[in-house]
């Protein structure tokens, strides 16, 4: 009897393509919040606090892995930050979706999940248009570094990025294939990340303020935006995102994750009427279409 093709269904689709258009607007803020990293983590992850009580329905069942991945999303951005300090933005921002591509190699290992040499074939290709719709805006010109010891670390704090970036997905995959609710999840998620936040903060004073009293003033207004963002990006886009990784396994997450990466593009050419070329163009085309691939070969996977 001929096989036929089960379709999925569309919403787990939608709340991912939701969830990294929400995310991309982290770009934006980074942009226009010049705030210290654990202050800024610090409001977001309040306002994504007050979204989930919002969606709260059930008592929360607390988990272990809900800390680890509260602590792997703050070293991540740590990571980031740090990367950012050396490295152009293009070329960490290049490095850091490799986890993308670790999350199609290590799946199988880590979660059970069959991934077959097509789904690494369309991961690389997402991570090529990505890496080349950032270095084509941006350029993937290395700073001047005559002993090559700092470009180094930048490449070695990028890379390890996109380990934390694939550990995160992975983590939260399994945390809502056992069930979780994806509320619960998420506001353990922002309780953890406000906690570890608050305790960087006397760090960062003593590393980063040089003395000055004025470093972690921040306007009642900014705190205000970051907890409205914080509600968005944190809160509703966290939700979507362990919403749909209940449906959908961890290779087609990945493999549209790199849609992050056009909205961030798009949002720039709307909000800062930067000018996308051909060039740039042909990548968000490029990636959209192995999204599209991404949800037909799932499809595939779920034909009885």
């Amino acid at each position: 009897m001929p096989r036929t093709k089960r379709q999925a269904p569309a919403l787990p689709f939608v709340q991912i393509i939701l969830a990294w258009l929400i995310l991309a607007f982290w770009g934006v803020l980074a942009r226009e919040v010049a705030t210290p990293l654990p202050i800024l983590l610090f409001f977001v992850c309040v306002g994504g606090l007050v979204t989930c009580v919002i969606f709260l329905k059930s008592p929360i069942t607390w988990t272990v892995t809900s800390f680890w991945v509260a602590l792997v999303l703050v070293i991540d951005l740590l990571l980031l930050f740090a990367a950012f300090q050396i490295l152009p933005f293009a070329i960490t921002i290049a490095l850091h979706y490799v986890g993308p591509v670790l999350v199609v190699l290590l799946a199988p290992v880590f979660l059970g999940e069959r991934v077959g040499f097509s789904a690494l074939v369309a991961a690389l290709t997402g991570f090529a248009a990505a890496a080349a719709l950032v270095g084509v805006e941006m350029g993937f010109a290395l700073p001047r570094d005559p002993a090559g010891i700092k470009t180094l670390t930048g490449l070695g704090l990028a890379l390890l990025s996109a380990v934390t970036l694939a550990a995160n997905i992975m983590l939260q995959r399994l945390n809502m294939r056992a069930g979780a609710r994806a509320a619960g999840m998420v506001f353990q998620y922002n309780l953890y990340m406000t906690i570890i936040s608050a305790l960087l903060i006397p760090f960062w004073i003593g590393a980063f303020s040089g003395g000055d009293p004025t470093y972690f003033h921040i306007p009642a207004r900014t705190a205000l935006m970051l907890v409205a963002a914080g509600a968005a990006t944190q809160g509703a886009a966290m939700l979507l995102f362990n919403s749909a990784a209940r449906a959908l396994d961890s290779q087609t997450i990945a493999r549209m994750s790199f849609l992050e990466v056009a909205f961030v593009a798009m949002l720039g050419a709307v909000l800062y009427n930067e000018r996308l070329g051909a060039e740039q163009w042909a990548c968000i085309a490029l990636i959209v279409a192995m999204s599209i691939a991404a949800k037909s070969s799932f499809d595939k996977r779920r034909a009885p």
